[in-house]
């Protein structure tokens, strides 16, 4: 019996525009196990009611609560708030065999967000402006320290960072309809090619347009500049401040750098594996300030990092890390800028040694 389903296959039916053979697909798949019967029974309800109510969110933790027991993951994250859990998480600093047992259910789950599930990231904000964002994008959040994958309705993948966030709107996918997508923090991105309507990704300071490939974006709203760069193919980058119309254009293996000025340079030299590194589960630094630094790893571990001494912010650190706990990549960091650091919860603090 299959032990995976196409996701397409799975959300056509979930639509209710499945073909004869899209509904002997999912027969047969659901027929293998009892489990599978009855979470597709709950991504039902979930999706009926986001396409009846365009926003009007289910009862996230309950809904939560018993996917989380159907696929084994009551243990992830259970104590953070609704609006920061999302499906098929993968830690950041996973080790292989945590990361294959979570890829197991993903074969299963992973896509499944583009519609139903993907209510639940719904931005909350007040008010009209709640109605009105609710009724036209979907939001797809990763939490601190933890990363997320999953296929959007016209077969484009994406593996969104820590701490970050992915607006679709609901027609995404829907006949004739534009991709556009907005990002803020860090998304890797394998576009499904279609020259009619192309695929952007929009940032603070800019959009990224592509021509066919495969390309990285990290926009954290804290980063003073925005880096796009491409691992395959080819893609058009324009900033948001830069006249209109006018264009940089990156193949494989290129970086380049959008200011909030408008300006975009292509980055000379680029190390294009670091900046990919994160999706193989490694963060890398590579003549980072202290206090980018900070930033980061209080992305990658799930902490609040602060440098007290100014004098430190600027000091500039280096290191590749996986699983390597904390204290460790702590330690280390800290003794080679002469500084010290004091940890209390999930909070962390940065000295100078003679303060």
């Amino acid at each position: 019996m299959p032990q995976s389903i196409d996701l397409q296959v799975l959300a056509r039916y979930l639509d209710r525009i499945a073909t004869d053979e899209d509904r002997v697909a999912v027969h047969t798949w659901t027929q293998a196990d009892p489990a599978r019967q009855a979470l597709l029974g709950q991504l039902e309800t979930a999706w009926r009611a986001d396409a009846e109510r365009l926003g009007a969110s289910p009862d996230a933790d309950a809904v939560w609560a018993r996917l989380s027991r159907q696929l084994g993951l009551s243990d992830v994250d259970a104590h953070l708030p609704s609006a920061r859990r999302v499906l098929q998480l993968v830690p950041a600093r996973a080790s292989a065999s945590r990361a294959l047992t979570v890829a197991k259910w993903a074969a299963a789950i992973v896509g499944i967000t583009v519609a139903g599930i993907g209510v639940w990231q719904v931005a909350r904000v007040s008010g009209s402006e709640a109605t009105a964002t609710a009724q036209r994008t979907r939001e797809y959040v990763t939490p601190r320290g933890q990363r997320a994958s999953f296929r959007l309705a016209d077969g484009t993948d994406v593996m969104l960072n820590a701490e970050s966030r992915l607006r679709v709107p609901l027609t995404y996918g829907a006949p004739g309809a534009p991709r556009t997508v907005e990002l803020q923090g860090q998304g890797y991105f394998t576009v499904a090619h279609d020259e009619r309507r192309p695929f952007i990704v929009q940032t603070a300071y800019g959009a990224t347009r592509d021509i066919g490939t495969r390309f990285d974006i990290r926009a954290y709203p804290n980063d003073s500049i925005e880096h796009v760069v491409v691992t395959e193919g080819e893609v058009a980058v324009s900033a948001v401040k830069a006249p209109s119309g006018r264009e940089v254009f990156l193949r494989a293996g290129q970086m380049a750098a959008i200011a909030p000025s408008g300006d975009v340079s292509v980055v000379p030299d680029a190390q294009i594996g670091h900046e990919i590194a994160w999706t193989q589960g490694v963060l890398v630094l590579r003549d980072a300030t202290l206090a980018e630094a900070a930033q980061r790893l209080g992305r990658w571990y799930d902490l609040e990092i602060q440098i007290v001494d100014v004098a430190l912010k600027d000091r500039r650190v280096s290191g590749s890390y996986a699983d390597e706990p904390i204290s460790d990549v702590l330690t280390v960091l800290t003794a080679s800028v002469g500084a010290r650091y004091e940890w209390q919860g999930r909070k962390v603090t940065i000295f100078l040694v003679d303060r």
